[in-house]
C-alpha cells in the first residue's frame, strides 16, 4: 500500500511498516535465523534456564508439543530465559516470533514474552486490565516500565477498531512477533501473525521523542523470556511452544577477540580429572571492588566515601568471606551503603546469609556476553582420552581472571586447580595416540557458546577432562574462544 510521508515537501513513494524492518529497510532479504527452537522432546535445557519461586511450576507437555509455566499461591513465580543474550549488531534489525497461550486476564496473574530481562527489552504484559506494550530499560535510574495499554495502541489496537479490524483474543493460541534497532535511540514494534498477515500492533520510537536523552534500553544484547507471576491464590498458566530469533539485513560474521585459557605446566595424569576449565567472569564491568563493614539480608556498607545513588541500578556480587557467590541489584545507596533487592524475585532482602565485616565484594554490571569455542589443543607424552564437559561440579576450583595472566582485555576467568570433576554434559571427546609427541588440534566451533543463568551469579563452564590409557600421563591443553561481548 502506497502511503505519503508528512516529512517530505511532495508526497514520495513510500511502503506501509509491514514492509519495512525497524531501521527502516525494504523487507526483501531473507532473515537470517541466530536461534530457533521447539519442545517437542523436553524443555531444551541446554539452550534454557528455568527459574521458579513458591510453588512456581514449569513442565514439559509432550503431547501438546510445549512447555507450561504455572503458579498457584501468592508469590509463585516461574520463569524460561534463553541461555543466549543475542547479540545486536549495528544496522540490522532483531526480529523475533513464539507462539503462547496468554488465557484470560486475571486478577493477580502477570504473563510477560518478548525479548527482555529483569532490566531491559521490549515485550508484551498482560495483567487483569488486558494486553500492555512495554518498554524497560535500567539505564542509571533503576528499572523503568513504559506501559501502554492495549487500547492506545499505536498502530492497531486489535480491538475491531484498528485499520485491520480484528479482535485479539488471548484465550487463543497466538503467534507474537517482536522487532528492534537499538543504536540507543532505534525503534522496537510489536505485533501479532493473525491470518497469514502480520499486524504490527504498537512501537516506541525513541529517535527526536520529547524528554529521550538516554537510550530506550542500556543495551540492545537481549534474551527471549517468559514470565509468569501470582499474587493471592489461584491456578494460573502461561503455555509456550517455537520461539525464533533472527537478524534482518544480513548477518555479519560474530564479533569478538580470541583468548587463550591454557595449562602453565603438564599436569600428571591417571584416572580421570579435569585439568582446565573456562567460563565468562561475573561481572563485565568492575566499577569497584572493596571489604564490607557490615551486612544485612538487603544491604552492605563500608566506611565510607561513595555518592549518594552512584551505584543504581549496577550489582553487588559477594566474591568471598559470609554469603560468597550471591548476587543482588543495588536499588539505591547512601555515601557508606548499598540497599538491593533480587531481580528475579523483587524481594527486598535477598542475602542469605547476609554479608558481615570483612566479605569483600565488587560493584558492576553481569557478564552478558558469550565465550563462543574455537579451538581445542591438547599435548600428552603418552595415550589420552581429552574429553569436554559443559557444568559438571569442580572439586578444589579457584577461578581467576584472564586478564591477570596477560590478557588484560579479557571479560573471562580459568582455572587449573581443580582436581576432580562430577555430572555435567560430555560435549566432545578425542584422544592422543600411545606415545603422542607434539600438539594435536581440534575445531569446536559446533560447541554451543558458554553463557550464565538468570540472574548472572552462575556462569556456564567447560572443563577438559583428561584420562590416561595406560599409567601415567603427562598432559596440557588449550581452549581458545572468541569473547562475543559487544
Amino acid at each position: 500500500m502506497l502511503i505519503t510521508d508528512p516529512d517530505w515537501s511532495a508526497p514520495p513513494v513510500a511502503f506501509a511498516d509491514a514492509f519495512l524492518d525497524p531501521a527502516g529497510r525494504l523487507k526483501i532479504a531473507r532473515a537470517q535465523n541466530i536461534y530457533d527452537v521447539d519442545f517437542e522432546y523436553g524443555q531444551q535445557s541446554l539452550r534454557w534456564e528455568n527459574f521458579t519461586a513458591g510453588t512456581g511450576a514449569i513442565t514439559h507437555m509432550p503431547m501438546e508439543g510445549g512447555v507450561r509455566l504455572r503458579v498457584a499461591a501468592n508469590t509463585d513465580i516461574a520463569i524460561r530465559q534463553s541461555k543466549p543474550y543475542f547479540r545486536y549488531q549495528p544496522s540490522k534489525g532483531v526480529s523475533a516470533s513464539a507462539a503462547v497461550l496468554f488465557g484470560a486476564p486475571a486478577t493477580g496473574v502477570i504473563r510477560r514474552v518478548g525479548l527482555f530481562d529483569a532490566d531491559n527489552g521490549v515485550f508484551f504484559e498482560q495483567d487483569a486490565t488486558g494486553l500492555c506494550a512495554v518498554r524497560r530499560a535500567n539505564t542509571g535510574a533503576g528499572v523503568v516500565d513504559t506501559r501502554v495499554a492495549q487500547a492506545a495502541w499505536s498502530i492497531d489496537a486489535l480491538n475491531g477498531r484498528g485499520r485491520s479490524g480484528r479482535v485479539l483474543d488471548p484465550a487463543r493460541i497466538q503467534m507474537v512477533v517482536l522487532d528492534y534497532a537499538w543504536y540507543g535511540a532505534g525503534r522496537c514494534r510489536l505485533g501479532f501473525m493473525v491470518g497469514g498477515k502480520l499486524l504490527w500492533c504498537h512501537a516506541f520510537d525513541h529517535a527526536n521523542a520529547a524528554g529521550a536523552v538516554l537510550p530506550w534500553a542500556r543495551t540492545g544484547n537481549l534474551p527471549c523470556r517468559y514470565e509468569l507471576r501470582r499474587t493471592g491464590s489461584g491456578t494460573a498458566d502461561f503455555w509456550h511452544w517455537g520461539v525464533s530469533v533472527a537478524v534482518e539485513g544480513g548477518l555479519d560474521e560474530q564479533r569478538g577477540f580470541t583468548f587463550p585459557h591454557a595449562n602453565t605446566a603438564r599436569v600428571a595424569v591417571t584416572t580421570r580429572r579435569p585439568i582446565l576449565s573456562a567460563r565468562v567472569r561475573p561481572l563485565g564491568t568492575i566499577a569497584f571492588s572493596g571489604t564490607a563493614t557490615a551486612g544485612g539480608a538487603n544491604s552492605l556498607s563500608v566506611a565510607g566515601g561513595w555518592i549518594a545513588n552512584q551505584w543504581r541500578g549496577m550489582h553487588v556480587l559477594l566474591t568471598g568471606g559470609t554469603g560468597a557467590g550471591q548476587l543482588a541489584r543495588i536499588t539505591g545507596n547512601t555515601t557508606t551503603t548499598l540497599t538491593v533487592d533480587d531481580p528475579r524475585t523483587l524481594s527486598a532482602s535477598p542475602f542469605a546469609p547476609a554479608p558481615a565485616a570483612g566479605t569483600t565484594f565488587q560493584i558492576g554490571l553481569v557478564n552478558r556476553g558469550q565465550l563462543v569455542p574455537r579451538q581445542l589443543i591438547v599435548s600428552s607424552d603418552a595415550g589420552a582420552t581429552f574429553e569436554l564437559v559443559l557444568n559438571g561440579a569442580l572439586t578444589g576450583v579457584a577461578w581467576a581472571d584472564l586478564a591477570a595472566s596477560g590478557s588484560p582485555n579479557s571479560l573471562s576467568q580459568t582455572d587449573v586447580a581443580a582436581t576432580a570433576i562430577t555430572g555435567g554434559d560430555r560435549v566432545y571427546a578425542a584422544f592422543t595416540p600411545a606415545g603422542g609427541t607434539g600438539v594435536l588440534t581440534f575445531d569446536l566451533r559446533d560447541v554451543q557458546p558458554l553463557g550464565t543463568n538468570v540472574l548472572g551469579n552462575t556462569p556456564d563452564v567447560l572443563t577438559v577432562v583428561a584420562t590416561s590409557l595406560s599409567g601415567t600421563a603427562n598432559v596440557a591443553a588449550s581452549l581458545l574462544f572468541q569473547e562475543a561481548m559487544a
